[in-house]
């Protein structure tokens, strides 16, 4: 999913769930900036304490080592399901880490961080949110290099050179891109039809899986708000309904805008909010980027320190980076003995 889902609907589930605003807005950032957050930041203290390493929940550089991407891919976007739901596939195939909807794991990481200590605890809902809502988006997917992801490409319809040319490229590229890379973007838009060939049902509308995510998140927001006596702004029918409506526009624009009307309190997203509200950045030659694979060319590193004056440990970053710490060691504890068994040790540094 995008920022559309990630954002705005999250943001707009969670507060008609009975979230507070602030507390609704920051599961939303949280939940967008799973995505976002794809550069380690260093962070200098300025009273001279130890620098602060953040971590990463998203990158692109498929040149990391293997180990490095599981603690990535499965953990944040492409949670492990259950093997059953593989029958879907023309071809019977099974993997241990394909994603299937509302998975046992996924509703684990959901659970744990509405149990979380509350300092953390929206943050920690947000990037779980993020895992949980992908579970429906990127289904029958696996976040592993496999063929398991290839398309079913028809190879007896097209000529010798064809053939061979459809081998070639689905040869070079099957060993190097996780999850569904080749399908683009399609699994993760709103209002978006598309074919996945691999399926017996081959046609997928996403705005039914993602209505499905969505009323599944107002479901589990609920479950939390309804003892604490925050009431629920709307009916979770009432939300499809609002949803459905909104999902079936045709523009972007025009969705923005009544998700923006549905939740006035959620500010338009940007990536360097939270960022640039916890620490101050020295620039050293031009502007280091934020965005992962432009970020590796970097020659002098832009240097990072806590804003003075205020607490970091207050920061809605600094919040994001333990929140994401915690979410990713109860994912290595989770599927850690599920990867062991393919050879990949996700505690071996």
């Amino acid at each position: 999913m995008d920022t559309e889902f990630h954002y705005w609907v999250t943001g707009i589930v969670a507060w008609r769930a009975g979230f507070r605003p602030q507390e609704a807005a920051t599961i939303a950032y949280a939940s967008q900036f799973v995505d976002d957050n794809d550069v380690q930041m260093m962070v200098a203290d300025p009273a001279g304490g130890a620098e602060y390493e953040g971590y990463i929940s998203q990158t692109l550089d498929i040149t990391k080592p293997m180990r490095e991407l599981m603690r990535i891919y499965p953990i944040f976007h492409f949670l492990p399901g259950e093997l059953s739901a593989a029958s879907w596939r023309r071809d019977g195939k099974m993997h241990k880490l394909n994603v299937t909807p509302d998975s046992p794991l996924a509703n684990r990481f959901m659970e744990a961080a509405l149990q979380s200590d509350y300092s953390l605890r929206m943050h920690r809902i947000g990037i779980a949110s993020h895992a949980y809502a992908d579970t429906w988006a990127h289904q029958g997917f696996v976040g592993w290099t496999t063929d398991f992801n290839w398309p079913g490409l028809d190879l007896t319809s097209l000529d010798a050179r064809d053939v061979s040319g459809a081998l070639t490229v689905l040869t070079n590229m099957s060993f190097s891109v996780p999850g569904h890379a080749f399908y683009t973007h399609s699994p993760d838009m709103v209002n978006h039809t598309w074919k996945d060939d691999r399926l017996v049902q081959p046609l997928v509308d996403n705005n039914q899986r993602f209505l499905q995510a969505a009323g599944r998140m107002y479901e589990w927001y609920r479950r939390y708000n309804q003892p604490l006596g925050q009431p629920a702004e709307t009916t979770q029918d009432a939300l499809m309904n609002e949803l459905g409506a909104i999902f079936r526009m045709p523009k972007v624009g025009d969705r923005i805008q009544a998700y923006k009307a549905a939740a006035p309190f959620l500010e338009p997203y940007t990536e360097d909010h939270w960022p640039d509200a916890a620490f101050d950045t020295q620039v050293r030659g031009l502007p280091d980027s934020r965005s992962g694979l432009q970020n590796a060319l970097t020659l002098w590193r832009d240097r990072h320190t806590w804003k003075k004056g205020q607490d970091h440990t207050q920061s809605d970053w600094w919040k994001f980076q333990e929140s994401l710490k915690q979410h990713q060691a109860l994912g290595m504890d989770s599927i850690g003995p599920l990867l062991a068994e393919m050879g990949v040790n996700l505690h071996d540094h």
